[in-house]
């Protein structure tokens, strides 16, 4: 690709990139998205407010396959409609006992041409802009790979929820609206009750410390023991502070909802043995966004330790 030379140039080889990032999908769209994230109103902010869908008509087969059995014989019915992602899309559906679903399915594809362009992107050097910019293309493309790894496969989200569960000894799989200190399922209607259990959790002193603070143009998380060694997983999360929707489609149609902490990008570290301090650095949050992250005991404990840094948006 050419080098542009003037503004209006450099536009439009954006807009025309980020358009061909929209068509490929995959590896190459989530590099838009990560772009979108760098630069605020550019050609790429589409990317991370998704795409077309594929016509359900090309994903029936994907579905089927994935059922091992017709549709007819799982669902009552299911919306050709769908919202589209990078690597699949959603449709709502509802199951033969009458449950209401959201129904993920992945591009026809998808994992062999993401594992393809993984390759690819191996092999992209440390020079030129990513040297001139100062990215650490190592890391990138290294987190990236994890990252397409674990969102390629949805039975993660499932093995989540399944965890939660069986550690609350439920009959059956659910989302909770809120879950304080990785302990207590509360509806966040109940006001007093959130109130109450948020309360206890501030009470109770942390196992370990966790800190985050901005330094040289980065963030540092650090991590340090306590006296008593306490072994977790490390999660990391980017949000937005506020959002405001309007909302066009279920039963909220017509209006207009801001949201809070709104999770763009939950990512798995790794775990930590609890016996050594660890530290991890990573970008800065973009203005109106902030980073959290912690420690939880196991899959579906409680959470040991866990810290923020916001960074508002001014107006």
């Amino acid at each position: 690709m050419r080098k542009a030379d003037t503004v209006g140039s450099k536009e439009f080889a954006k807009a025309a990139l980020a358009n061909l990032f929209a068509d490929a999908r995959g590896v190459t769209m989530k590099i838009g998205q990560l772009f979108s994230e760098l630069e605020d109103g550019s050609p790429f902010d589409q990317l991370a407010k998704g795409v077309d869908p594929y016509p359900f008509s090309t994903m029936l087969p994907v579905l089927e396959d994935g059922l091992g059995r017709p549709v007819s014989e799982v669902f009552a019915d299911i919306e050709d409609h769908a919202i589209a992602a990078s690597l699949g899309q959603v449709h709502k559906a509802r199951l033969l006992n009458g449950d209401v679903v959201a129904v993920k399915i992945r591009y026809p594809g998808i994992a062999s041409a993401v594992d393809a362009e993984m390759k690819i992107a191996g092999l992209i050097p440390s020079v030129g802009p990513a040297k001139k910019w100062g990215m650490d293309l190592t890391g990138y493309k290294q987190v990236l790979k994890a990252n397409m790894d674990r969102e390629l496969d949805y039975r993660t989200e499932a093995q989540r929820q399944i965890a939660y569960r069986d550690a609350w000894h439920k009959s059956v799989v659910y989302t909770p609206q809120m879950v304080v200190q990785g302990r207590h399922d509360v509806m966040g209607s109940r006001a007093d009750d959130l109130a109450a259990v948020i309360a206890a959790a501030q009470r109770t002193e942390p196992p370990i410390k966790v800190t985050i603070e901005r330094q040289g143009g980065m963030l540092k998380c650090r991590i340090e023991p306590g006296a008593v060694r306490t072994v977790g997983i490390v999660w990391i999360a980017k949000y937005t502070m506020s959002a405001t929707v309007e909302i066009d489609r279920g039963e909220n149609a017509g209006r207009t909802i801001t949201y809070v902490n709104v999770v763009n990008s939950l990512q798995r570290i790794g775990s930590w043995a609890g016996t050594e301090p660890e530290e991890v650095t990573m970008p800065q949050p973009e203005p109106g966004e902030g980073v959290a992250i912690w420690i939880q005991a196991g899959e579906a404990g409680p959470i040991l330790a866990a810290a923020k840094i916001e960074n508002p948006l001014v107006e």
